[in-house]
């Protein structure tokens, strides 16, 4: 326990000295550009208890029948490197969940952002970070598009995700000298600070902001019985600090990634509803029933058992399901 309040001591000292380069009138600049939020001012959801009881429906796992990789996945990456915030290397796993679809032609998969887990061992829980809600919520106004070859395959691909900043060339542009008052900053998450909001457990607070990750996807690998198909990846993490509640949070260490073990499994969660009221392609003896939850269950006309589920709104998932289910849905 002593070793962990040591730790945690010269990690507050290291992060303070470092934050001295951000000059004394860094926070009024911020104010000035970014006027604090007031009660009522917040645009959007500002925000839910992580912590409140919520029901959350298991999810159903139904094999889904037919040729094609059309229709809702869950998305498991998971991401390793090191980071050496006080000159020693802790070992840190990135975990984003993510709801996918795959369209008819199976031209497009699109990324819907759930959450990410920062869990850094050796730290304590030092510079681990949450996602708050508003933050999960405004990202599904920003899916990742990722173009697929319409062959039942995901192809080798070069992805770039940013939060929080527009960039003419996502993948290439330099953004190690961003500050607060670069225009191509946005308030993505709508709560009133430049970039978006990162909940840091400890020290506790609050950081604004930029972040881009590139992801070198390798092509993916489909199971035998369709319904699980996984790759590996390389990946960078650039991010910057642009505010934050206290200067010792505007220290960013940079993630190194590891070179072997970072992972993507898309988990088959159901087909597409198809114009012609087929699951997939699978085109015989099936009729169309009302279910519960503002589903379709297409039946066999004859034996009358589930086939597999269609979502006639897409919500064959929700990212509170998965947030709470991703463990035992990557195992089964």
């Amino acid at each position: 326990m002593k070793r962990i309040f040591s730790l945690m001591a010269l990690v507050i000292l290291v992060m303070m000295l470092n934050s001295c380069g951000w000059k004394i009138d860094g926070m009024d600049r911020l104010d000035e550009v970014y006027p604090p939020a007031v009660d009522g001012d917040c645009e959007g959801d500002c925000g839910v208890d992580p912590d409140g009881d919520t029901d959350v429906t298991e999810i159903e796992l139904e094999d889904v029948e037919g040729d094609t990789l059309a229709g809702v996945w869950a998305m498991k990456m998971s991401l390793n490197g090191t980071m050496s915030p006080i000159g020693v290397p802790w070992k840190i796993n990135l975990t984003n969940l993510f709801i996918v679809n795959i369209d008819e032609d199976e031209s497009q998969m699109s990324l819907t952002f759930c959450d990410q887990i920062t869990k850094i061992d050796g730290s304590g829980g030092l510079g681990e970070t949450e996602i708050p809600a508003a933050l999960q919520t405004t990202m599904e106004d920003y899916p990742i598009e990722i173009a697929l070859p319409g062959d039942q395959s995901v192809s080798a691909t070069t992805v770039a995700w940013t939060w929080g900043i527009n960039l003419e060339d996502p993948q290439n542009d330099d953004i190690s000298a961003v500050t607060v008052d670069d225009e191509r900053i946005f308030d993505q998450d709508k709560d009133g600070n430049p970039g978006v909001t990162m909940t840091v457990k400890a020290p506790g607070g609050q950081r604004y902001m930029v972040r881009r990750a590139v992801w070198n996807l390798s092509e993916g690998t489909l199971s035998d019985d369709k319904q699980l198909l996984e790759g590996t990846l390389q990946f960078q993490v650039d991010e910057i600090a642009v505010g934050a509640t206290s200067d010792m949070l505007m220290t960013v260490a940079p993630i190194t990634s590891d070179t072997e073990g970072n992972t993507y499994a898309l988990r088959r969660i159901a087909g597409i509803e198809l114009e012609d009221g087929d699951v997939d392609g699978d085109e015989e003896d099936e009729t169309l029933v009302d279910g519960d939850d503002d589903t379709e269950v297409a039946e066999d006309a004859e034996e009358g058992e589930s086939k597999s589920v269609r979502f006639k709104d897409g919500s064959a998932i929700t990212c509170d399901q998965l947030k709470a289910q991703y463990q035992q849905l990557f195992t089964k």
